[in-house]
């Protein structure tokens, strides 16, 4: 049995990759932070681990976001485009970077 790691990890993008590796986090017992470009996808990755592990998974409306609350971040997009938005846009991983960042 896999002993769930004390940090949170974060995840950016939903689509094959990123929500096999989710699942398997899920199933493992780690708290998970998401932000997907549907947030609906998210939102169901959340609710169907609230029925076994309520408070494991949190989603939240802007990368940035899931980047200053967690330990560890994944980011599986599909394309550069994608990969620069989730980092440049106005509520990207950057935005409202800190000195202490």
């Amino acid at each position: 049995k896999i002993e769930a790691s004390p940090k949170t990890f974060g995840f950016i993008g939903l689509g094959i990759m990123g929500s096999g590796i989710v699942k398997n986090l899920i199933n493992s017992g780690h708290k998970i932070n998401l932000w997907n470009r549907t947030a609906k996808k998210a939102d169901d990755v959340k609710d169907q681990a609230e029925e076994t592990s309520p408070g494991q998974v949190r989603t939240w409306s802007a990368p940035c976001d899931v980047v200053y609350n967690s330990d560890i971040i994944f980011s599986c997009v599909s394309d550069t485009r994608a990969a620069k938005n989730i980092v440049f846009a106005n509520c990207g991983v950057l935005h409202q970077q800190d000195e202490n960042s």
